[in-house]
């Protein structure tokens, strides 16, 4: 079950909007005798063109990854097995989501800082809007708070309602 928790937010439309603007539904084709397949074509559900990929596995029970945030990549997280829970920040607001079905992608935006912990069995695929840039990655969370309060009103940093 995929389980979406918002903070900080004071209604129902407001949880809405973010999960309209950060989850994506991937369809599935297959039955429970035969089993599943997934499927994500790139023009027609990714916000971005896919140029990396790489995925996390083997991470003990309780492990904790991330721990930054990016100035202009686009990432697309997919548990493809086990659980991954996942805090984004935008600078002002907390979503949790804890992604443990093959067929749910998160898109993590630029600006939003991530903080995920892996259950031991967790397979997570990550697609990726760019190559790996160093100078991309914001490491420091102090840093990033102040980046994204003075740039918070540009409409990239935060949920639009719209991909």
């Amino acid at each position: 079950m995929l389980s979406t928790e918002l903070k900080l937010f004071t209604n129902e439309a407001e949880l809405k909007k973010a999960e309209a603007e950060l989850l994506l539904e991937f369809p599935q084709i297959g039955s429970e005798k035969e089993g599943f397949l997934a499927v994500a074509e790139a023009e027609q559900i990714f916000p971005f063109p896919i140029k990396r990929t790489y995925w996390v596995y083997g991470c003990p029970d309780g492990m904790k990854r991330g721990g930054h945030a990016h100035h202009d990549l686009h990432q697309i997280l997919i548990c493809v097995a086990g659980e991954v829970l996942v805090t984004l920040h935008d600078g002002l607001n907390e979503y949790n989501f804890t992604l443990n079905r093959p067929t749910i992608g998160l898109h993590q935006k630029p600006m939003f800082w991530g903080d995920l912990t892996y259950n031991q069995d967790a397979v997570l695929l990550v697609l990726a809007s760019e190559h790996y840039l160093a100078e991309d990655y914001i490491r420091d969370y102090q840093e990033f708070l102040k980046i994204a309060t003075q740039n918070y009103t540009n409409s990239k940093f935060k949920i639009q309602n719209s991909k």
